[in-house]
């Protein structure tokens, strides 16, 4: 489930009774691995050219007076040379919107890892952990703020925009009502690769601008019109036979 975080921050607080200290949350650690790393490594290792890698995520934060004063998101990767670091880096500023992923060389075990103090970042990795359904409001909530309000899930509905109506699937890509246009995908579209219908003529500029990972699409000969600025994070298109 989808929340909007950004718009309605001012601080964040416990919501587990703690006040002072360093906390790491083994629970939602584990959330991170299990729902986002293999997207994270897929789209990694697709794009590296210096091996594969295997990665593991640790979330703490840090509280004073029950406020959260700090929030990191720390990656460990196997055999972690100094080029494989800077180019895991990359891959996470990519992956979750952000440029202040940082390279650890110091530590006993190197790392790239995501700490943030000004809210603003922490809305930021709040929200994109949110898009892989890992939330945080089990340990922190928003402070004099209204509550985020969850988005509808929409299956095979019907909807009309600007006098346009099309349908949204099951994949939340929307396709004109004959089902020769592709038109967009929404932000909770979540797949690596996407097999186009058969069928399909048009593919409308900026359909997968909302996607927020490189995306491999698979489309069928019929199609004959491409839009400019398709992809939000890259993308690949591949004709079927």
């Amino acid at each position: 489930m989808e929340t909007t975080w950004i718009n309605h921050m001012k601080k964040l607080v416990s919501t587990q009774g703690l006040l002072f200290g360093h906390y790491e949350d083994t629970a939602l650690s584990d959330a991170i691995n299990e729902r986002v790393n293999d997207k994270l490594v897929i789209i990694h290792n697709h794009m590296s050219r210096n091996g594969d890698v295997h990665a593991n995520s640790k979330l703490s934060y840090d509280l004073f007076d029950g406020y959260v004063t700090a929030l990191t998101l720390t990656y460990t990767i196997d055999n972690p040379t100094r080029q494989r670091l800077e180019d895991f880096r990359d891959t996470c500023n990519m992956f979750y919107e952000v440029q202040e992923f940082i390279v650890d060389y110091d530590n006993h075990t190197p790392s790239v890892f995501f700490h943030a103090t000004d809210i603003y970042d922490m809305a930021m990795l709040i929200h994109a952990l949110a898009f892989y359904t890992v939330c945080l409001e089990s340990i922190m909530q928003i402070e004099n703020a209204r509550e985020p309000q969850p988005l509808e899930e929409m299956d095979d509905e019907s909807l009309e925009e600007e006098d346009e109506p099309f349908n949204i699937n099951a994949d939340r890509v929307a396709y004109s009502l004959d089902g020769k246009t592709l038109k967009f995908c929404r932000f909770n579209f979540n797949k690596l690769r996407y097999r186009v219908p058969d069928g399909v003529e048009e593919i409308e500029e900026g359909a997968f601008l909302a996607c927020r990972h490189f995306v491999e699409l698979s489309i069928p000969r019929s199609v004959r019109v491409i839009g400019d600025y398709l992809f939000g994070n890259g993308g690949l298109i591949t004709i079927r036979d």
